[in-house]
């Protein structure tokens, strides 16, 4: 919770008059109650990703577009989307952001996008990242005007490598999964034989006859009782040894993948956080021309 513990005499709408807790995202050096510490697992993250996941990817037209200044020498369009493997039951086996890029000019968008290898993309990432830690800000309103109006366009240019990302990367997930698999069916039967061994170990050893001396019914029924579930278990684990590694590789096995759009990112040379003057050549959409790769 981002409240404060209510009191054991505390009424219930006193308490919830109180403000919430000032929320930290890294972990605190020591538990304390003056601080919420919002981590992924905390109930109010997980309501805020479940909205997310349930809504945040449900339009079909492109409606998410950004821009902010970063580190670079010339514009560049970052194509996002989110790439899920689903398994049975629709259970969400594995979910990775997609994002392509490309140098920008307004002369050269839309179909004359050339997609950027990944070698050269993942600098681009880097200062992506930056410029969002460093809360960047964003060009000025004639420049975002220019990148919205043919951001679908970008976008749809870049798709087929997208795709193209999406496709290599979900092969690497199946395989990453499969092997994840192979690794938990390997244990399950190590640890059904091992369960097997000590069961047969104490039967023989210790379960073949009634000892002398449980003279009490109680007694003697207890350890009867103990003695033939040791003889079930082992009618089960004879079964367990084909059926349990089955149904963990199962588990794993995609039965679905999906790419879904995101959205567009546009990085304007500038410095993040410090954008330079409207006018000047980095900062003008009709300038950007001479910024070709």
């Amino acid at each position: 919770m981002l409240r404060p513990p209510r009191e054991r005499d505390e009424d219930f709408w006193d308490w919830r008059r109180r403000p919430p807790l000032p929320v930290v995202f890294e972990t605190p050096k020591e538990m304390t109650e003056e601080v919420g510490h919002l981590h992924l697992s905390h109930p109010v993250t997980q309501r805020i990703l479940s909205r997310l996941l349930a809504q945040g990817f449900s339009e079909r037209d492109l409606a998410r577009v950004t821009a902010i200044f970063a580190d670079v020498t010339k514009p560049v369009a970052l194509a996002l989307a989110r790439l899920s493997l689903f398994g049975p039951g629709a259970a969400r086996l594995h979910d990775a952001v997609i994002d392509v890029a490309a140098f920008w000019d307004e002369d050269r968008r839309g179909s004359q996008l050339r997609p950027l290898g990944d070698a050269e993309t993942q600098p681009l990432r880097a200062k992506l990242d930056a410029g969002l830690h460093a809360a960047a800000k964003s060009p000025p309103a004639s420049i975002q005007k220019v990148l919205a109006a043919g951001a679908a366009a970008d976008y749809a240019a870049l798709w087929d490598a997208v795709e193209h990302e999406a496709d290599a990367e979900a092969d690497r997930a199946k395989k990453m999964l499969a092997n994840r698999a192979r690794v938990e069916s390997d244990a399950m039967r190590d640890l059904l034989a091992a369960q097997e061994r000590s069961i047969r170990t104490e039967l023989a050893q210790h379960r073949t006859q009634l000892p002398l001396e449980l003279t009490d019914p109680r007694e003697r029924a207890a350890w009867l009782a103990d003695t033939q579930a040791m003889t079930d278990r082992l009618d089960a684990i004879t079964a367990e040894r084909d059926s349990e590694p089955q149904r963990i590789e199962e588990v794993y096995e995609v039965a679905l993948v999906r790419v879904t759009p995101i959205g567009m990112i546009y990085l304007w040379p500038g410095k993040p956080g410090k954008p330079g003057k409207p006018g000047k050549p980095e900062h003008d959409a009709r300038n950007a021309r001479g910024a070709r790769a």
